[in-house]
């Protein structure tokens, strides 16, 4: 089936921003307005479009906060319309078992606005908890006119020192075919691989092993000399083989009267997709006692015809007999 379908009606006259918002809901997503404009942002497997690092943070400070363990759920109820049962309002639940020993039955009530799928509520479900346990983490921090070039619902990559443990961004000094030079010395220590990712002139961004030989470098060789170009001062971030920049997905961006811009994000984590549509064993949904013959042929059909006897114009009763094979 498709992965989201919206099938519902809107009543009655609402506030644009509402009803997108609404709408949105459908499909993991949601909405946001910049510039007299109406965006839609959705939760989906997308990667990385962005680099921040302190040097084009304003103060080089990354603000981070995890939500209360009061909002975290290990069941999810969601209304939905059941088209078996005449699209009834109906629920799916979705436990999760470890969860539920962990946390108790802690329950979320959700309304599947236009969902006429089972398997659809059901993604829904799995995705209120998921998000709930695991993506608890949130970064604020503030930008200038050159780092607000990112939109919600986007990725990014953040390398903060204050978490790594170490430097692992800077800015170029210079970039010429495959020989990169970086804005302060940088250790390639032996048995670990590395590999470095550079925003380009374009905003997108360009990514190359380094093949330096262990040692301290201000000089790296790159595998890749493909790019479309890096000014001097371009942000870079470097991957070592046991330690990452994080993800986020951003979700909000304020301007501030200062100039300046608040973006927040939160943690991003690309299996949860896999977690939310594998493994599902959907249970069938039930508006009747009677058997359901819908979609298989029916024979042996027997009539009997018992004339009405008042009345020249009166109507014949009968009675029909079948059975399902």
């Amino acid at each position: 089936e498709p992965r989201y379908t919206f099938n519902g009606q809107i009543p009655n006259a609402s506030n644009p921003t509402d009803f997108f918002k609404q709408m949105a809901s459908n499909f993991l997503g949601f909405s946001y307005y910049i510039n007299n404009k109406i965006f839609i942002g959705v939760d989906m497997p997308s990667d990385p479009v962005y680099l921040y690092v302190p040097s084009n943070v304003v103060g080089g400070v990354f603000n981070y906060q995890t939500t209360p363990y009061s909002q975290r759920v290990s069941i999810c109820n969601v209304t939905w319309n059941d088209p078996n049962n005449n699209y009834q309002r109906v629920v799916e639940t979705y436990s999760d078992p470890i969860l539920f020993d962990k946390l108790g039955q802690t329950t979320a009530n959700i309304d599947g606005i236009g969902i006429t799928s089972q398997g659809q509520a059901h993604r829904l479900a799995k995705w209120y908890v998921y998000t709930s346990n695991y993506q608890t983490q949130t970064v604020t921090f503030n930008v200038g006119l050159d780092g607000v070039v990112i939109l919600p619902g986007k990725v990014i990559l953040i390398s903060d020192p204050t978490i790594a443990g170490k430097r692992m961004e800077g800015r170029i000094a210079n970039l010429s075919g495959t020989t990169c030079m970086i804005d302060s010395s940088f250790t390639i220590e032996s048995g670990s691989s590395y590999s470095i990712q550079i925003i380009q002139n374009d905003g997108t961004i360009f990514e190359s092993d380094i093949t330096n030989s262990p040692g301290t470098y201000t000089s790296l060789s790159l595998s890749n000399s493909s790019t479309v170009g890096c000014d001097k001062g371009s942000i870079f971030i470097i991957t070592e083989t046991d330690l990452s920049p994080t993800e986020w997905m951003v979700f909000s961006v304020q301007s501030n009267d200062d100039l300046t811009y608040t973006i927040s994000a939160t943690n991003y984590d690309p299996s949860k997709y896999d977690y939310i549509e594998k493994n599902i064993n959907l249970q069938p949904t039930n508006g009747s006692l009677y058997p359901n013959f819908i979609g298989s042929l029916v024979k042996n059909i027997r009539c009997s015809i018992n004339p009405y006897s008042q009345g020249t114009n009166a109507p014949d009763t009968g009675q029909a007999y079948f059975y399902n094979p």
